[in-house]
C-alpha cells in the first residue's frame, strides 16, 4: 500500500509542479511524467497481481516498464520534432523519480512476500 501511495503522491506532485511551468514547456512536461506515471502504474499491478513465488512476474514488469520508457520519450520527438533540450530532462528526472520508486517498491514487496511464505 505504501508503493501505491508513493505512486499517487508523487504523480500529484508532477501534476502540481505542471502549472507553474511555462505555457511552452507544460505539454512536454505533462507528457513526459504522466506518461511515466501511467507506466509505473502499469508496471506496479503487474508485480503486485503476479505470483510471487515465481520471478516470472517481475522479470516481465521490469522489461515492460524498461520497453516502454523509451517508447513515451520517443513518441513525443516524432509527434512533436522538438528541439527544446529542456525535454530530455523532463524525461530524465521522472524517469529517474518513478524508477527509485517502483524498483524500491518492487524489492520491498517482494521480499514482504516471501517472509509471508
Amino acid at each position: 500500500m505504501k508503493w501505491l501511495l508513493s505512486l499517487v503522491f508523487l504523480t500529484i506532485i508532477f501534476i502540481s509542479v505542471s502549472f507553474f511551468i511555462s505555457e511552452k514547456m507544460v505539454f512536454a512536461f505533462r507528457w513526459m511524467t504522466i506518461g511515466m506515471a501511467i507506466i509505473s502504474f502499469v508496471f506496479y499491478f503487474i508485480t503486485r497481481i503476479n505470483n510471487h513465488k515465481s520471478i516470472g512476474g517481475n522479470i516481465l514488469a521490469i522489461t515492460f516498464k524498461f520497453l516502454m520508457s523509451p517508447f513515451v520519450f520517443i513518441i513525443y520527438f516524432v509527434i512533436t520534432h522538438s528541439k527544446n533540450s529542456l525535454d530530455y530532462y523532463f524525461f530524465i528526472i521522472a524517469y529517474i523519480l518513478y524508477s527509485i520508486v517502483c524498483y524500491t517498491g518492487a524489492y520491498y514487496n517482494t521480499k514482504n512476500q516471501n517472509n509471508i511464505l
